[in-house]
């Protein structure tokens, strides 16, 4: 059985982490604050069923060695944690929600490495590709990005009475925010996009190939 090209991988799960965001704040008919909130609402099914797809397809990216496989199985997993574990969001702690923020803190950690590894390898490029200049300033922003926002998500969690009161959706852009740098960090990677790819490593996705992998 033929396995779904990395590249592709990286396609599907830069998109959904793009768009997850504002497609479960429409559904949800709600002002959200938080993605999670959305699963105690009628954007449940749509909130589990698209963490469940990027924890499938992170299970078949296996990465460039033993430690990224072991990296994106535990990515798998806690994304299926979040999932099935979703946020108090004022309602009654259960033994599940606890481990919400823990699986959501290890995922975006393991998806900064993977932003740091892409820029590592973009950087390797330098010489042979113009692109891939573009591409490293791409991964950094991204990884900036990520980085601010997990250390804000942080300092929310440990005193959310300092930003609650004036905005009460702070965690859904915070989450946004992080989402987006994510998912076009992964979409750069997959080098399907022009202008930031040269032709020669493009992967074309009708044709299932690029000149140079």
């Amino acid at each position: 059985m033929q396995q779904i090209d990395h590249r592709v991988i990286k396609l599907l799960v830069g998109l959904i982490a793009v768009f997850l965001a504002f497609f479960m704040q429409v559904v949800s008919g709600v002002l959200l604050r938080s993605i999670s909130e959305s699963y105690h609402y009628q954007a449940r099914d749509w909130f589990v069923g698209l963490l469940f797809a990027v924890a499938a397809l992170f299970l078949s990216f296996s990465g460039k060695n033993k430690i990224e496989r072991v990296l994106t199985i535990a990515a798998s997993l806690f994304a299926a944690m979040v999932a099935v574990a979703p946020c108090e969001c004022d309602r009654a702690p259960t033994v599940f929600s606890a481990l919400h923020f823990p699986a959501a803190a290890g995922l975006f950690a393991i998806l900064g490495y993977f932003c740091w590894r892409f820029r590592k390898t973009a950087m390797s490029k330098l010489a042979k590709y113009s692109e891939a200049g573009i591409r490293v300033k791409i991964y950094t922003a991204c990884l900036g990005g990520m980085l601010c926002c997990w250390l804000m998500a942080v300092g929310h969690v440990v005193a959310p009475e300092l930003t609650d009161a004036r905005f009460p959706n702070y965690m859904f852009w915070l989450e946004t925010i992080g989402l987006i740098s994510f998912g076009f960090s992964w979409l750069t990677a997959s080098r399907t996009l022009p202008m930031i790819t040269n032709s020669r490593e493009r992967y074309r996705i009708f044709e299932g190939r690029a000149e140079e992998d």
